[in-house]
């Protein structure tokens, strides 16, 4: 037996949890993989189709941010590729985000209160998608 064999569980945890992270990213920047099991609400369908706007987003602590956006829908995908926790404000990537009804989609995160609203909590080599629908235009 090698040195290469030997794999502990935090190991493979990690190596799960990255390729996650790679293949959310994949998704938030090329849209959704046919028939690759990722299953999103209608609500928020429309900004995975191919004519959906992708937008990459500056986002401190090393955190990389993608916003697809639809006429009726906008998705925030947050990736921290850090082997860290990241903290990220809502308000700094989607202004009055804050103030909008967001609905998690995908990933795992935490939130907290900040100065200037509702901050996202990403775990090491975390992400999380989070939908926030458009009212309909009158």
């Amino acid at each position: 037996m090698s040195l290469l064999d030997v794999t502990d569980a935090s190991a493979r945890t990690d190596r799960a949890a990255t390729t996650a992270l790679l293949e959310s990213l994949h998704a938030a920047l090329h849209g959704l993989p046919p028939g690759g099991g990722w299953t999103i609400p209608a609500e928020a369908g429309s900004a995975f189709a191919p004519a959906a706007e992708v937008t990459p987003l500056p986002a401190p602590d090393g955190v990389w941010a993608v916003l697809r956006e639809a006429d009726d829908a906008q998705v925030l995908c947050l990736h921290n590729p850090a082997p860290h926790p990241a903290t990220v404000p809502l308000s700094h990537l989607i202004p009055g985000a804050s103030d909008r009804a967001a609905y998690f989609l995908k990933g795992e995160m935490s939130t907290s209160d900040g100065a200037d609203g509702t901050n996202v909590g990403l775990v090491p080599h975390g992400y999380v998608w989070l939908a926030f629908p458009r009212p309909p235009h009158q």
